[in-house]
């Protein structure tokens, strides 16, 4: 469907080419986890557990598009989750998911919740600028068709694959049930209206840029599947309450990156990259240094210790980030890129 659609676009827009008209695809990938390393953890938790370690972000990306003067046309692809859960609810599962046998119960109250949406869909954006600024806002539209919305508090107990279970009061909303197995007959799918906006200034050997998503933005669900029911392993029926279908808003939190460089030479210059959300934040401090027209960068993450490394010209951008420890075990994983090709 994506590239049907991207395809479309570019053959409408051909005839039109000129200088200011050219393709672009942009990629940014950011992934944090408390408990292990992100590739193990989405490999079934299969790697070592950190001790303290809470919450979860995730953030994917993916856009090809035209642009023609100070428009652009995009098909953007997305992922956004952000976790909430304690330390204790994480050794649980983790225990759970590698058949511990444990001498002594291990029960614990718990509060997780979560926000993730997954979709496509185009967008549109029109860029102002100045002398010494740009501003750019845009309009997308995804069609969300994997979300998991809500939140699970209660007790919960674990000992061995034979002893293990709790009791805890369930509200969330899904595409697919991963918590009692709500068996649905379709799939049921939701749009996500967003505006976003990209905006630079620099003064002097000093700029800044800033990207900032879902500042306003909402995600419609009509007959959204929902439970809202208390869950308990050990009385006399599982399930206490409702599951049933509702047309739900829900507003997916907003994400912001703000990249700052200071000029110290022709050659180098110092930068400051900063991620924040509501989950998790990230600041990269590094440099660039220019040589055979390419831009070598590199930085570390201040709070992971992550490394960075990336390249940037013309035409293509290259970035990936990660702490120095086995790739499997980095709790902190990015991939940045882009191409951007006028004709």
């Amino acid at each position: 469907m994506a590239n049907r659609w991207i395809s479309a676009v570019l053959l409408a827009l051909a005839p039109a080419c000129m200088a200011s008209t050219g393709i672009e695809y942009q990629q940014t990938t950011y992934a944090w986890t408390g408990p292990m390393g992100v590739l193990a953890l989405v490999d079934d938790w299969s790697g070592d557990l950190h001790k303290g370690g809470e919450d979860g972000f995730a953030w994917d990306q993916r856009r090809a598009g035209v642009f023609y003067n100070s428009l652009q046309v995009s098909y953007v692809y997305r992922l956004q989750a952000q976790y909430r859960f304690p330390w204790q609810a994480a050794q649980g599962y983790y225990q759970y998911v590698h058949q511990a046998d444990l001498a002594e119960e291990n029960r614990f109250q718990t509060r997780i919740e979560v926000e993730h949406y997954q979709g496509e869909g185009p967008a549109l954006a029109y860029r102002f600028e100045g002398d010494h600024w740009y501003l750019t806002p845009e309009y997308n539209q995804l069609n969300i068709y994997k979300l998991y919305w809500g939140s699970l508090e209660g007790e919960l107990y674990y000992q061995n694959q034979d002893n293990w279970g709790g009791d805890i009061q369930l509200d969330y909303g899904y595409t697919d049930d991963a918590v009692v197995r709500r068996e649905l007959d379709q799939r049921s799918y939701g749009t996500l209206h967003g505006l976003n906006l990209s905006a630079g200034w620099e003064h002097g050997n000093y700029k800044v840029d800033y990207q900032g998503y879902n500042l306003l933005a909402r995600i419609d669900w009509p007959d959204m599947p929902y439970t809202s029911a208390r869950v308990c392993t050990d009385c006399t029926f599982f399930l206490y309450g409702y599951e049933y279908f509702q047309d739900r808003v829900e507003r997916p939190a907003r994400v912001h990156w703000v990249y700052q460089q200071y000029q110290w030479n022709p050659t180098l210059a110092f930068t400051l990259n900063t991620l924040l959300n509501p989950i998790h934040n990230s600041w990269q401090l590094g440099a660039d240094w220019l040589a055979a027209g390419i831009h070598w960068q590199g930085g570390v993450e201040a709070n992971s210790g992550a490394i960075r490394l990336g390249l940037q010209q013309q035409y293509v951008r290259l970035g990936v980030m990660a702490e120095p420890v086995a790739l499997k075990e980095s709790r902190t994983l990015q991939l940045d890129m882009g191409l951007r090709l006028a004709f």
